[in-house]
C-alpha cells in the first residue's frame, strides 16, 4: 500500500514506528485528540507491518489512538490488525 499515513492522537507525549522507523513524535502535556500528529507518506510492505508506540505520561489514565489514511485521507480499510491472540478485520464499506 503506498502513499498512506499513521494518523495519531496520546495525552501527554508519545513516540510511534512503523517497521522500525519512527515516523511521528508528539512532546509535551496534551490532551488525546484524533489525528494530532500525522506521518509523511508511508508505504507499508505486503505481509505483516508492525505498529510501535511509546506513551510517556504522568500519574493518572494513558489513552492514545491510532489509524491509516489513505493517499486521499480517508481512513484505510481492508486489513488485518493483530494484538496478541486478538484479531480485528477492517472491510471495505458495502455500496
Amino acid at each position: 500500500m503506498n502513499n498512506v499515513r499513521l494518523s495519531v492522537g496520546s495525552n501527554s507525549a508519545s513516540i510511534w514506528w512503523v517497521n522500525g522507523k519512527e515516523v511521528i513524535d508528539i512532546y509535551g502535556d496534551r490532551h488525546m485528540i484524533v489525528d494530532d500528529g500525522v506521518s509523511r507518506r508511508l508505504t507499508l510492505k505486503k505481509g505483516s507491518n508492525v505498529v510501535r508506540c511509546a506513551v510517556i505520561n504522568a500519574p493518572g489514565l494513558s489513552d492514545f489512538c491510532a489509524r491509516f489514511l489513505d493517499s486521499e485521507d480517508k481512513p484505510l480499510k481492508g486489513f488485518t490488525v493483530k494484538l496478541g491472540d486478538s484479531e480485528i478485520k477492517t472491510t471495505e464499506p458495502k455500496g
